[in-house]
């Protein structure tokens, strides 16, 4: 044991050191993993800035990119921090209502929707 031999400040100053070396060690591998979806994004066809903007993003955050394939056949790159890593926008945070009367709006909702879609399907496609 070094820190024993060292007077209290020497032995307070090494410590120092070593916290800064590790935090620099942590930044290049969070700046590592950040390229590496980088690049991962770029083969998947985002745009470069995009990817690397999305990959900042995510790694800042502390939560990966939802990665659901969007209309495009590009991969969704906002926050997936909702139910199984996806964003708002393909399943994350949404759990449906919990309540009775909740569920009840929803049946009302779901019965309305169905009734409109029929409706249309009788009267054809718009503009004939």
């Amino acid at each position: 044991m070094i820190e024993r031999s060292l007077p209290k400040a020497a032995a307070q100053r090494l410590l120092q050191l070593q916290a800064m070396v590790d935090a620099i060690a942590t930044k290049r591998q969070a700046r590592k993993a950040a390229s590496d979806l980088a690049q991962r994004l770029v083969a998947l066809g985002v745009e470069p800035e995009k990817a690397r903007h999305a990959a900042e993003k995510a790694q800042r955050n502390g939560c990966g990119l939802c990665m659901a394939k969007n209309r495009r056949g590009l991969p969704c790159i906002a926050l997936g921090d909702g139910a199984g890593g996806r964003c708002r926008f393909h399943g994350g945070l949404s759990t449906g209502p919990k309540t009775p009367e909740g569920r009840q709006r929803a049946l009302e909702a779901l019965a309305r929707g169905r009734l409109r879609a029929a409706d249309n399907r009788r009267r054809g496609p718009a503009g004939s």
